[in-house]
């Protein structure tokens, strides 16, 4: 799934980062479906669990992929994508990151937004790595010293690993 700019999946009476923030209903449930949703998925069994995509602004992408869970990753589209920084730690090094850089002119946002390049950054995560790197988002890819690529590397590292750890709940983040 790529959820886009606002897509999300929601699970029925479960709080989730996003439905922290959406307007529940006079007895404080979540409306099911939800609002804006595309498809509805519910597990068979005693113990059934319903699972919906939304996604108000249609940005949002899903592939069903026929192959074990371990193998995902060998099929399109996610076999062009770059290593991911939290779970590829052995391919993401700062040697990757540097022979990447030095590889392409273009401005670091734009490279660090690139799934081919890095897996799994968008917008806000790419600002947050620019602001705690305290980089330039403009300056070019093959500019950048050996010192300011490390710093980007421990920069897109730590805030990775937070979001992470904190399963994308802001409120969780650091100050």
């Amino acid at each position: 799934m790529h959820f886009g700019m606002t897509g999300w999946i929601h699970i029925n009476s479960e709080e989730t980062g996003y439905t922290r923030y959406i307007e529940k209903t006079k007895n404080d449930k979540e409306e099911w479906p939800p609002r804006f949703w595309k498809f509805n998925l519910e597990t068979a069994g005693d113990s059934k669990v319903e699972v919906a995509f939304t996604d108000s602004r249609r940005f949002g992408r899903v592939r069903l992929v026929d192959c074990p869970g371990a193998e995902i990753r060998n099929f399109s589209p996610l076999k062009e994508n770059g290593p991911d920084p939290v779970v590829d730690r052995d391919i993401f090094t700062e040697e990757y990151l540097k022979q990447k850089m030095r590889k392409r002119h273009v401005p670091i946002k734009a490279f660090l937004l690139d799934q081919a390049m890095i897996s799994g950054i968008g917008n806000w995560v790419g600002d947050e790595i620019m602001f705690q790197s305290r980089l330039h988002p403009e300056q070019y890819s093959d500019d950048f010293s050996d010192d300011d690529i490390s710093k980007l590397y421990k920069a897109i590292v730590y805030v990775c690993d937070t979001a992470v750890e904190n399963l994308g709940d802001s409120d969780k983040f650091p100050a």
